[in-house]
Formats: structure tokens, sequence, C-alpha cells
């Protein structure tokens, strides 16, 4: 039986707690860079944004190259076959599944989600290093998020890591960036990618993908900026952290609910994500999830996870509310209104 820990009202399992330490832990190592490169979008993507669009929470316009650069740096890019290594001594260190990548859509991509992307455009700098939160998008109905970011310095960016697939991981011997709840009620977590494609050494351009823990709609969140201090033990920990507040829109993207045969609702689904209420597919708990796909009116499938199949093709997954149920964000553009079904294990939902 696994061990569980509550925490702010929440329980969360031994292995996801390890998960979202880790980065504050990991003891310093050369930073790993990978080749991968993400497919840059030649098209200009037009950006309409109505009044009421405004309203929610729209800090300013996006130039075109900035909504270029936000789309293509979170979709579209390289696929990968399953890494596996071990490390001199045979422990494991790297277990990443197979990932499948597709390439983006301008005119569905502007469809979608163009007039929803928000300015941000704020700024904190300390010890050489400029962190600056460029634009976010949020989706209240699935509790999923993107943000981009980009840390500077112009004498060389340290203390990182990049994996195969493209996450960054924070070393602990530098600066950080990670994107926080405002409220210890409503916490977030994410997950960091490198856009490859404009990233150099001076400046990290950053795709962060994160989701709610609370199952709620936020008003905000914040993109924490610290640094990394020994203290007189030679333990390292976070310090001197600041803050850039972001207010997120209330409205939801366009999406759709997807319904168990009894007619409750179980998974609500939009462009960037998908939730999936564990217990009203009448599994006893989140973890018994092992194969999700959503299923087009072609009959073609993009499968978000398949555990037999060592396959991963979410940006990010979480389990919310104590682990009744998982969210998803994807690695790709999902058009709702295309998708018939979506399959949880063998357990087809239509509309």
């Amino acid at each position: 039986m696994k061990k569980q820990f509550t925490y702010g009202g929440m329980t969360f399992s031994a292995e996801r707690i390890k998960e979202l330490t880790m980065s504050r832990i990991q003891p310093a190592a050369a930073p790993r860079r990978t080749l991968r490169r993400f497919a840059i979008i030649a098209a200009t993507i037009a950006v309409m944004l109505s009044l009421a669009t405004a309203a929610l929470a729209y800090s300013g316009l996006l130039s075109y190259s900035a909504v270029n650069d936000f789309i293509s740096g979170f979709f579209g890019g390289d696929s990968g076959d399953g890494v596996v290594e071990y490390d001199d001594d045979g422990k494991l260190i790297v277990k990443l599944p197979a990932w499948e990548r597709v390439p983006v859509d301008e005119s569905l991509a502007d469809r979608l989600i163009g007039g929803y992307i928000t300015a941000v455009d704020q700024s904190i700098s300390r010890n050489g290093y400029t962190l600056t939160a460029e634009a976010n998008l949020y989706d209240p109905s699935t509790g999923c998020g993107l943000i981009y970011y980009t840390l500077k310095n112009p004498n060389g960016i340290s203390g990182y890591q990049t994996f195969q697939d493209g996450e960054v991981w924070f070393d602990s011997t530098t600066v950080f960036a990670e994107v926080r709840g405002v409220r210890s009620s409503a916490p977030v977590f994410g997950k960091q990618y490198i856009d490859e494609g404009k990233s150099g050494d001076t400046r990290l351009y950053i795709c962060e993908f994160y989701i709610s823990v609370s199952n709620k709609p936020l008003s905000d969140i914040l993109l924490v900026f610290g640094e990394y201090v020994p203290d007189k033990n030679g333990y390292i920990y976070g310090k001197e952290e600041e803050k850039i507040k972001i207010p997120l829109a209330a409205h939801n993207l366009s999406g759709a609910v997807f319904y168990t045969p009894g007619g409750d609702g179980a998974i609500k689904a939009s462009p960037i994500g998908i939730n999936i209420d564990a217990i009203a597919l009448g599994l006893e708990h989140a973890d018994e999830i092992k194969y999700v796909a959503l299923e087009y009116a072609d009959g073609s499938r993009y499968v978000v996870s398949d555990d037999a199949g060592f396959v991963n093709n979410s940006s990010y997954s979480l389990q919310p509310d104590g682990g009744g149920s998982r969210t998803y964000t994807f690695n790709r553009l999902v058009d709702i209104d295309n998708v018939v079904k979506v399959v949880v294990n063998e357990m087809e939902l239509g509309r």
C-alpha cells in the first residue's frame, strides 16, 4: 500500500512529494543540453481580441512575434523514443516514456487559443539575472495553464539541466523560477520546458505547464524568482524570493464535458488539457488510470498516456483533490469539437 501524506487538506503520495522537491535538493551537476529544437511557426498569427476578452484580466496586446513564440514554444517540436538510463552503480537515473509531437497548425492555434493569450511583461532582477514574465494562458474549466517567461544573464546562464524531452530542472546552484499559487490553500504545481529554438547561452526561453491542485478556478498565480544559497552547514536552500503576481482570466477555453453512461459528468476537456474524475468512472483512485486517449471523428487517436506502451504525450500531469481525479496538460493543441470520445483504460466515453 502506498504511503500517503496530507498537506493543506490534500493528500499526496511519497512519490509525488519526491517529484515536487527534487528540483530543490538535486546535487549540483554540469548542465546537460539537448539538441531538440521546437518548430517555429513561419506564418504570423493574427490575434483578434474582443472587448469581452480584454476585460478578462488582459494586461496588453501581444505582438505578433510574441504570440508566435508562445505557441511554437509550447506545441510542436520533435518526437522521441523512450529513454532509460542507469549510472555506473546500476541505479536508475532516467525513465522517460516515448513522446510524439505534431506540427502546429497556425490557423487552428489562432482559432483555439489566440484570443486568450494575455500579455504580462513584468520583470525581476537579481545577482545579474533578469526574469521576465512574457505571456500567460489559463483555462478555469480544467485548471490547466501555460506561462512563457525568459531568464537572462549577459554573463551566461548556469545552474540548470535540460533533459531529452526538453524538460528543464534548476539544479540548486544559482537561481530558480517556478509557478506557485497565491494562497497555500490553492497550491499550483508545474513542469518547465526549454524553447531551444530561441534559447542560447545568455537567455533561456521557458515554457511552463501548470495545474491547480484545488480543482477550483484560480484568480491569480505567482511566478517566483529566487536564489540558491548554502547555509552554514553547506545545505542548499532557496533564499530572498521575489514574486510576480499574475491575474488569470475567468473565461473558459472552448471545450466540452464528456459523460459516463449513467449521465454523471466525469471528464472536462479543453484545447490544452483534460481533467478525469476517476471516482465518477467507478475507479477507487486516480492511480488506476493507466491509459488515456482522445478519439477524433475520423477514427484516429491522440494517446495522452499509455503506461503499458511506455508512452506519455502529456506535458504534465497531476492528481488534484487528494487523488480522486487526474489532470493532464496536452503536448499539442486539441480541437475539442472534433473529439467524439475519450478512452480511459477500456472505457469509451462519448458526449
